[in-house]
């Protein structure tokens, strides 16, 4: 991965605690691209990590309201910004 690269992640769900599958690693990759997420890896499971470093991003990005709940909002700004696939 460079940096200006973009990935082929699709989140195409809104994302919470309990939620699993390939689009939670694909979130939580890019978590870490984001530096969060430095205290796992991206398993697959939507757990309280990683509602915690949604709330995080969504509060640096100016997202509102900050629940760790990846909705539509969240997960188009991910997509412009890491995916190869357009939102």
């Amino acid at each position: 991965f460079r940096t200006g690269d973009k990935l082929p992640v699709y989140l195409y769900r809104d994302l919470f605690v309990g939620k699993s599958g390939d689009d939670v690693s694909f979130l939580q990759t890019l978590l870490k691209i984001e530096g969060y997420g430095k205290d796992y890896e991206p398993i697959g499971y939507f757990g309280m990590k990683t509602k915690r470093d949604v709330s995080l991003f969504q509060a640096s990005a100016g997202i509102d309201p900050t629940f760790g709940y990846c909705g539509v909002k969240t997960r188009a700004l991910l997509m412009n910004r890491w995916s190869s696939y357009q939102f």
